[in-house]
């Protein structure tokens, strides 16, 4: 079924009222753009581009353009900026471009941002910003123009210059203990209090939510609150889990504090704490089309413990990884730091902590890895984890001072998508439903289960990014289970040969191996004896890319067949899994063979 779709069409006077809306707009969101959340970037790049857009060479009270006009070097008084900065750069005149291009940024966009403007992902100015926290990139589709020929036919094309998408947000728990009881036995008094971060967008629409909890130990108790507001506990049935369901009203758009105190709960479960099954679901619309966040850093949850803390922090990059920074905000005497890749562990370093602020410098890790055999690109498109020990680490220690993991402590990785700019691209998360599991546990974990697979469809339209997992795992101590994850039938690790991972809580691929197939998509992990997953509270999500434009068609008799076709076009690619709420088409009038110039699709993106 076909969706509800607009387009666009603007009068001469609409179009100048336009222009000189955008720029009012623009004018004044200049002076508050420093002081905004990381989401304005949207409106600063649509407001810019729209400027350029409808503002005419003629009416443009430009130095470069003056200069160029003079010159001769500019005829078309009626080409937008756009059409213009795009002509001037398929002729070959890439500075006389980029002149006008950066005169541009300069009058309606701030300094303090890093800013670059590309045509065909090819760049015409690019203001480098070093630190930033959000990309926001916005596109148009510029066309040629075709005078004074006879009509043949028309072609056309489509972009969807607003969308609203249905997704998923995630948001998994690491591996986090720390003592509960006292050696070699009984309750320290000790409750460790871990809070994660689950940001939602300003612009999305609530569905559903869900949080599940899973207690490093089976005896641990619980309490689990949102904003500060008490959700619910567990009890000595749940066995260490619990999960509650509709939580919307608990939430709000921007950052939510998703804090569980844990708690002593029977002798013989010494440590509280997470043990990286835990999640955060949202399940939300929106007309966002980034939605991945900041992929350059990996936060850590805050946690206060009255003992000394391990936290195990599990890192997926799809891409290739050029460097690794780290930074530490805690309260603690001494923190020593080890990397775990492929279920062994290696030491680094460990480093004096009475500043509070530690860091850990790309120069470090990379002597580190080397020292053991790898390199950066040793880490690239799987799991790898960092473990912080903060204070020698025992897991039965009396109660002692206050210990913190804070705020602004992170993992931050410059790395190259293999797939090019991923921004600008609509991105799709979806939840992967469980399609079957076989092999029934023994004992009393019957819930549990060693063979099971989850499918899912991958169209030509779309562009796999990552396949993710995060498992609810099952380890028998002492045991040596064999271990096989497979992405269709291609093996990604098997135990043997390669160690043993005993946390199996993480999983993840991307497309490097050209592991994603177009149709059905199936991923499958198989263990065995001594080792089981729970497939109620085990997640596999898998994100896609899209692009939110069309070409050029077929040749229609009439304008109004050509656009049908293209925005007919642009449906069906953008599917069931995003509705353009607004779209805008090129018609291109054609009599023998086309005049146009090549470069069509301008992008700004800007880092702030």
């Amino acid at each position: 079924m076909a969706k509800a779709r607009k387009s666009v069409y603007f009068t001469i006077d609409a179009l100048l009222s336009a222009s000189l809306l955008a720029i009012g707009v623009l004018l004044l969101s200049s002076s508050y753009i420093s002081e905004t959340t990381p989401p304005s970037n949207n409106y600063f790049a649509g407001d810019f581009l729209a400027v350029l857009s409808n503002l005419k060479v003629r009416e443009a009270n430009s130095s470069s353009i003056s200069e160029m006009i003079v010159s001769g070097d500019i005829t078309k008084l009626n080409n937008s900026i756009l059409e213009q900065i795009g002509e001037l750069w398929a002729e070959g005149n890439e500075a006389e471009a980029r002149n006008i291009t950066q005169e541009f940024i300069g009058l309606y966009l701030p300094e303090n941002i890093g800013i670059g403007f590309y045509i065909d992902d090819e760049p015409v100015y690019v203001r480098e910003k070093t630190n930033y926290n959000s990309v926001t990139s916005r596109r148009r589709l510029v066309s040629g123009i075709q005078k004074n020929r006879t009509t043949d036919g028309f072609v056309a094309r489509a972009i969807a210059i607003r969308t609203r998408k249905n997704n998923s947000l995630v948001v998994p728990g690491d591996v986090i203990t720390s003592a509960v009881e006292k050696s070699p036995s009984g309750n320290n008094q000790n409750q460790v209090n871990i809070t994660y971060d689950v940001y939602i967008p300003d612009n999305t629409t609530l569905l559903g939510s869900r949080w599940f909890i899973e207690a490093a130990w089976s005896g641990i108790r619980f309490d689990a609150y949102l904003n500060g507001q008490f959700v619910g506990s567990s009890s000595p049935s749940d066995n260490g889990q619990k999960n509650f369901n509709d939580l919307n009203a608990y939430l709000g758009k921007g950052h939510n504090n998703a804090s569980v105190l844990f708690k002593f709960g029977n002798a013989n479960n010494p440590e509280g704490g997470d043990d990286g099954a835990s999640h955060f679901v949202v399940n939300y619309t929106t007309t966002a089309v980034n939605t991945l966040g900041n992929l350059n850093k990996k936060y850590l949850a805050l946690v206060n413990s009255n003992a000394s803390v391990r936290y195990k922090k599990p890192i997926f990059v799809a891409g290739n990884i050029n460097s690794i920074n780290i930074y530490l905000n805690v309260t603690a005497q001494n923190v020593s730091l080890n990397y775990t890749l492929d279920g062994n562990n290696y030491f680094i370093s460990k480093k004096n902590a009475s500043s509070g602020n530690l860091t850990w410098s790309n120069d470090e890790i990379v002597s580190a890895l080397a020292s053991n055999g790898h390199s950066l690109s040793s880490l690239n498109n799987k799991y790898f984890w960092f473990v912080f020990d903060i204070d020698t680490y025992n897991a039965r220690e009396t109660k002692g001072p206050g210990r913190q993991v804070r705020k602004n402590s992170y993992v931050e990785i410059d790395a190259t998508s293999t797939i090019g700019n991923i921004y600008g691209m609509i991105d799709v998360t979806k939840l992967v439903p469980v399609y079957s599991y076989q092999t029934q546990c023994s004992g009393g974990f019957s819930d549990f289960y060693r063979n099971l697979s989850w499918r899912f469809n991958v169209s030509n339209y779309t562009i796999p990014f990552m396949t993710d997992s995060q498992l609810a795992w099952l380890y028998l101590t002492g045991t040596d289970p064999s271990q096989v994850a497979k992405a269709n039938q291609n093996v990604l690790y098997q135990h043997p040969a390669s160690p043993l991972i005993r946390e199996f809580a993480r999983f993840g691929y991307t497309n490097e191996g050209s592991y994603f197939v177009n149709g059905i998509n199936n991923y499958s992990l198989v263990f065995g004896s001594g080792y089981c997953i729970d497939p109620r509270y085990s997640l596999v999500t898998h994100t896609f890319l899209l692009n939110n434009f069309v070409g050029y068609g077929g040749t229609f008799s009439s304008l109004a067949g050509a656009k049908d076709d293209a925005e007919q076009r642009l449906d069906d690619k953008l599917g069931d899994f995003v509705n353009a709420v607004e779209i805008s088409s090129d018609v291109i009038v054609l009599s023998r063979i086309p005049s146009m110039w090549g470069p069509s699709v301008m992008e700004i993106r800007i880092w702030q």
